[in-house]
């Protein structure tokens, strides 16, 4: 989208000016009837920003798993609510970005849920 001199001016803009990213998906209920949210949040902390300014996109995902300033991965959103038994193993599966990573966590939660 910019020229490629222009990244590093771009990377700063964005890392100074953001807020905050919410990715939602909603997923059918485990009953057939509804639906319920699965939400992925990011918040630009110091460290997140740090990241952005110098283009180290890829390290942002273990920050957002470990993190404990309110940030969510799509999967752990997914895992809890496949834990609770409000979506189905295979739905969480279907809607990950990364379905090894839910297909692990379940292993660890597969005795509350109907597989």
């Amino acid at each position: 989208m910019f020229p490629h001199p222009n990244h590093e001016y771009a990377r700063n803009m964005l890392a100074e000016s953001l807020e905050g990213i919410i990715s939602q998906r909603l997923i059918k209920k485990r009953e057939g009837i509804g639906r319920v949210l699965a939400v992925e949040i990011l918040i630009p902390t110091p460290a997140i920003r740090t990241l952005i300014k110098e283009g180290r996109i890829n390290q942002m995902y273990p920050i957002m798993q470990t993190s404990r300033s309110g940030m969510k991965t799509m999967n752990q959103s997914l895992v809890e609510l496949a834990a609770a038994g409000l979506i189905s193993y295979e739905d969480a599966v279907n809607n990950s970005p990364i379905p090894e990573e839910i297909i692990a966590k379940m292993h660890k939660v597969k005795s509350s849920i109907d597989m």
